[in-house]
């Protein structure tokens, strides 16, 4: 799955669920897997990547392909992909 068609997916839910909560999501493909990071205490909000991300790579299998989007700002979310070990990601407007 591509970057822009996950964030094209979670641009639909924020569009149907809001922003205000938004919370990292995991997608797994090979799967057909989507989870959500809970429970992060709000004085760890600055580390949000870096946990998502190591919650991330804890879910997926060695090599298996994720993507995680989580929100950036107040105005944008970062999707970030791992396939075949390498990361890409890239900021998208919630609009």
């Amino acid at each position: 799955m591509r970057l822009e068609d996950f964030a094209e997916i979670t641009q639909r839910v924020i569009r149907k669920d809001g922003f205000e909560g938004f919370l990292p999501t995991l997608c797994l493909p090979e799967r057909d897997h989507v989870a959500v990071l809970e429970g992060v205490p709000e004085e760890k909000q600055p580390e949000i990547r870096s946990i998502s991300l190591a919650w991330a790579r804890d879910k997926a299998a060695e090599q298996e392909e994720f993507l995680l989007a989580l929100r950036e700002d107040e105005a944008s979310f970062r999707v970030i992909r791992s396939f075949r070990g390498e990361i890409c990601e890239r900021v998208f407007p919630v609009a």
